[in-house]
């Protein structure tokens, strides 16, 4: 069995030294470190050593609201064009702006105030007049269906 794994720990060393994990040291502390090396490689293309954090948390929420990744970013990109003042959340104004935005309201006269007032009473729920994405995210996969019309929700589908 040992022969048969010397081309692999071959390519293990040589990798680590490619990767800077081994520096010059003695052949116990390469010993010891091949049980890294079997740790990092079978971790060396997982999200958390790929990609940078944000992007992580943006395909985490996109599994956790079954949302395709794409869509998700295009919500996110819009989200974050309308957040003016970058605090990660909107106010009422810019929730509006969203709003209008994915239900491509050309007129604000095209949809009743009264209407508006009922959607943003129903995400901000606890009155705090902002709301940041997560919440959005999640309002908008609950309310969607039932005030998008066909040619939006076939996207989120």
């Amino acid at each position: 069995i040992l022969r048969a794994q010397a081309p692999v720990i071959k390519l293990l060393r040589q990798h680590a030294e490619n990767c800077k994990i081994l520096d010059m040291c003695d052949k116990r502390q390469v010993e010891s470190t091949e049980e890294d090396l079997h740790l990092h490689l079978a971790n060396m293309f997982s999200e958390e050593e790929l990609l940078p954090q944000h992007e992580i948390e943006i395909r985490k929420l996109a599994r956790r609201y079954g949302i395709h990744l794409v869509e998700l970013d295009k919500l996110k990109r819009l989200f974050d064009s309308i957040d003016r003042d970058a605090s990660g959340k909107l106010d009422e104004g810019e929730f509006r702006e969203v709003l209008y935005s994915l239900l491509k309201v050309e007129d604000k006269y095209d949809f009743p105030e009264s209407r508006f007032r009922q959607l943003w009473m129903s995400i901000d729920t606890d009155k705090s007049g902002t709301i940041n994405f997560v919440k959005f995210l999640g309002w908008w996969k609950l309310f969607a269906p039932a005030i998008a019309p066909p040619e939006v929700m076939e996207k989120f589908q």
